[in-house]
C-alpha cells in the first residue's frame, strides 16, 4: 500500500521576464491547489535579479498535505516543478496541480517543452518497496 504521490515536471524553452513568469507561475499554482482538497498553510515566493543567482524565481506553497514547488532559470529557460501529497484521496493526487499548471503555461508560452514528467507512489510498505536503498554517500560529477 502507498499513501501519497510525487509529481514531477520539467519544462525548456520558458525563456521569459521573471518578474512577471513568477507572478503567473505563483497564481497557477495557488489555483492548482484548488483542484483537490489541499489546504495552503504557507507559502513564499523568491525573485532573483542576477546579483547573486542567475536571473529567475522560486516558490513554494507548503500544502496540509506537504508541498508544491517550482524553480527557474529563466535565461536559461528551464523550469523544475514538483508536488507532494501525502493523502490517499484521489482528489488530492498532485499530477492534477502539475497538469493544470502546465496546461495553463503552455497557453502563454507554446514554445515550451516538456522534458520529465513523473508520478511516483511515495510512503510505501516494506513489502511494495522495491527500491534500491542507497546509505553510502555518492559522488555525482557535474
Amino acid at each position: 500500500m502507498f499513501r501519497g504521490k510525487h509529481a514531477i515536471l520539467d519544462i525548456t524553452g520558458f525563456v521569459c521576464d521573471y518578474l512577471e513568469a513568477s507572478e503567473l507561475v505563483f497564481a497557477l499554482m495557488k489555483e492548482s491547489t484548488k483542484l483537490g482538497t489541499c489546504r495552503v498553510v504557507a507559502e513564499n515566493k523568491v525573485v532573483y535579479d542576477g546579483t547573486l543567482s542567475p536571473p529567475g524565481f522560486s516558490s513554494v506553497l507548503v500544502l496540509d498535505e506537504s508541498h508544491i514547488a517550482v524553480h527557474c532559470y529563466s535565461t536559461l529557460g528551464l523550469c523544475a516543478f514538483d508536488a507532494f501529497t501525502c493523502s490517499d484521496k484521489q482528489e488530492s493526487d498532485p499530477s492534477r496541480m502539475i497538469d493544470f499548471i502546465h496546461d495553463q503555461l503552455i497557453k502563454v508560452y507554446p514554445d515550451i517543452k516538456t522534458t520529465k514528467r513523473y508520478k511516483l507512489n511515495r510512503f510505501a510498505t516494506e513489502e511494495e518497496n522495491n527500491c534500491q536503498e542507497y546509505n553510502d554517500p555518492v559522488e555525482i560529477n557535474l
